[in-house]
């Protein structure tokens, strides 16, 4: 599904570029037509199933208060997103793969 955005949104204060110090962009999307079920945002690979993808993937994972979108480039940190959910949560992320980027 192609997502419509409707404009920009001021940077929001509880997404950080944890790895740049970079404003995180946001934009506006169209209301949702909660009549076609619940709304699901992802991301898919699309392309030939019996090797990996040769482009970089980031990884999603949470913290305990946030989750973090991670992002390696040949072994290197390329990208460190994080999102501050404000409550507490179940740790999913890996710390040696944390780590690696501070």
């Amino acid at each position: 599904m192609a997502l419509k955005i409707k404009g920009s949104l001021p940077a929001p204060d509880n997404v950080t570029d944890q790895l740049e110090g970079k404003p995180v962009l946001a934009y506006e999307l169209p209301p949702l037509d909660r009549s076609k079920g619940m709304p699901f945002l992802g991301a898919a690979w699309v392309g030939p199933g019996d090797r990996p993808p040769r482009e970089r993937m980031p990884v999603v994972c949470t913290s305990r208060e946030g989750a973090h979108l991670l992002l390696l480039d040949r072994g290197r940190p390329a990208a460190h997103l994080y999102m501050n959910f404000g409550y507490a949560v179940l740790p999913s992320c890996d710390h040696r793969l944390l780590a690696r980027f501070d």
